[in-house]
């Protein structure tokens, strides 16, 4: 019985949310919204493959790009990633669907919207890094999958920036301190010689 279960409640949820309840652009985008998040963050690298075409397009917030679905799956699950991207792991803190939506046929439309990535460094410390994400979602044989998708981050206001700035400052600080010390020292330096 127990193995009844367990296997209802493993096998089932995956078979009934396998596609969205409707077409309704809003309610497909949210769906995918979540399978991303949730297939990336449990690191279900089969379950997130079945929302790409096999011919995707996808290009990643640090401009890697892929037109394979398997490549970006196999990119994804090997360690690669993270050698790359120089971190121990990553997740998406939150995923958010725009209102608007361009619906260009009933089956194909492309919708927008915003994430937090989260990185975390070698270090221990974690990075959230926001992004803005755009996907191309179509309908074939009725199955709704994404068929490209890209994300996008402010090179001028972003963590990393503002870490990379407050570095910068506190350096000439110090530099100015240690400038003015060496001026002080040099100055009752020189009084002594006379």
């Amino acid at each position: 019985m127990f193995r009844f279960v367990v296997i209802f409640f493993v096998f089932i949820p995956t078979y009934l949310f396998a596609q969205p309840a409707n077409d309704d652009p809003k309610e497909v985008a949210y769906y995918f919204k979540d399978e991303l998040v949730e297939s990336i963050n449990s690191k279900e690298w089969e379950r997130l493959s079945t929302a790409f075409t096999d011919n995707a397009v996808v290009i990643l917030d640090n401009s890697d790009i892929f037109h394979k679905k398997d490549e970006f799956i196999q990119f994804l699950s090997s360690s690669a990633i993270l050698k790359k991207l120089k971190i121990k792991n990553y997740t998406i803190a939150n995923a958010y669907v725009d209102r608007d939506i361009e619906v260009l046929s009933p089956n194909i439309f492309i919708a927008s919207g915003t994430a937090e990535f989260v990185y975390y460094l070698a270090r221990g410390k974690a990075i959230h890094i926001p992004v803005r994400w755009m996907a191309t979602l179509i309908k074939q044989e009725d199955k709704w999958q994404i068929a490209s998708y890209q994300g996008t981050i402010n090179a001028l206001e972003n963590p990393i920036m503002d870490q990379m700035r407050h570095d910068f400052y506190m350096i000439c600080f110090i530099t100015l301190l240690l400038g003015f010390i060496i001026g002080i020292a040099w100055k009752k330096f020189m009084r002594k010689i006379k």
